[in-house]
């Protein structure tokens, strides 16, 4: 990988992965901590994350002319910026053109719409420093997958340079 790990990077979440670094497998660049390549091609960064514990339309709140942000959505938040952190990855402030990519794994067959779960991953990401927004202007492309129920549910996100 062009790009620098940070010291001390690995897999969120302790999950099993390739370790900090990156590497090229079946032709596509993979990794399980972090990469920033110079010539903004390839992956930008890859996260695993804890699922949000409420939807988008229940995170927050506005009364009086101010912002209410629900107990569990202020909890998810720092989990994800704890993470982010450990990962070294709280100071990238990307600011695009990205493609975000996930791979979503919730912890029960409960339907859920899919705009109120990027509305607190934006959030969760902006909030810890990895992207500098979560507007159109930053993430210009996407996609997901959703996988079979797997307890207590997570969120895999991939950035690259779109």
């Amino acid at each position: 990988c062009p790009g620098k790990t940070p010291p001390g990077a690995r897999r969120a979440g302790g999950l099993p992965g390739r370790g900090a670094g990156c590497g090229r497998v079946g032709g596509n660049l993979t990794m399980g901590g972090f990469c920033a390549q110079s010539a903004h091609t390839g992956l930008a960064a890859a996260l695993d994350l804890p699922f949000p514990p409420v939807s988008g339309n229940h995170g927050v709140r506005h009364a009086g002319g101010n912002h209410y942000l629900n107990p569990k959505t202020g909890a998810y938040r720092a989990a994800v910026a704890a993470e982010v952190a450990a990962l070294g990855l709280h100071r990238l402030r990307l600011t695009g053109p990205l493609r975000m990519h996930l791979v979503i794994h919730p912890p029960d067959r409960r339907r859920r719409d899919l705009d109120n779960l990027m509305k607190q991953l934006g959030d969760a990401l902006v909030a810890a420093g990895v992207l500098a927004d979560d507007s159109m202007g930053v993430i210009q492309a996407g996609g997901w997958e959703v996988m079979a129920p797997e307890s207590p549910g997570m969120i895999s996100v991939r950035l690259s340079w779109a």
